[in-house]
């Protein structure tokens, strides 16, 4: 009974979220030549799963963009040792509020800004990815995964077994092309 009552009051807060958000977010695609500042969503599960984002954000700060990447994961898996350049803010699955709000206020101010892009590369369908997409503000959204109700302007379909690689192909081919 309690887990249902809690669920009831989860989903009250996601949906008030969800109408704060879309009244206040400026949705707006930023030609991927010109974008100024990126926000990532990354999950962590192990040693090193870091270090194959790190080509990534090099690639996106190449095109002049300000990359902020927001690491979700066990705790234990989040005490990784990561190069003072990488603006990294860790996200345990555990420090999250009873409604779903994660506890971390500097990631909370992070999702105020009005990035270019948000992009998740999580491909999950976790509530603490759903929830952190949903509360960004940035101007356009990209995601891996297609849910009901999904907060991403841009979808990209790829398997579960693709690799961070493919999914950085597609979007790095499929960006230049809307713009």
């Amino acid at each position: 009974m309690l887990t249902a009552i809690k669920k009831s009051f989860q989903k009250r807060a996601f949906e008030a979220l969800r109408s704060s958000v879309s009244s206040a977010r400026k949705r707006y695609f930023t030609p991927f030549d010109r974008i100024k500042s990126v926000v990532l969503l990354y999950r962590v599960g192990g040693e090193d799963s870091f270090s194959d984002l790190y080509p990534f954000i090099d690639r996106l700060e190449a095109k002049g963009a300000k990359v902020d990447t927001i690491l979700v994961g066990k705790q234990k898996d989040l005490q990784l040792e990561i190069p003072n350049k990488y603006s990294v803010y860790p996200v345990g699955y555990q420090e999250v509020k009873w409604n779903g709000t994660p506890k971390n206020e500097e990631v909370l101010n992070l999702l105020q800004n009005n990035h270019d892009y948000f992009i998740d590369l999580t491909r999950l369908e976790s509530s603490l990815s759903i929830y952190l997409a949903t509360a960004s503000l940035a101007k356009f959204k990209i995601g891996g995964v297609g849910i009901a109700g999904s907060p991403f302007d841009l979808t990209l379909d790829v398997s579960d077994d693709a690799d961070l690689r493919f999914f950085e192909e597609q979007m790095f081919a499929y960006l230049p092309k809307i713009g």
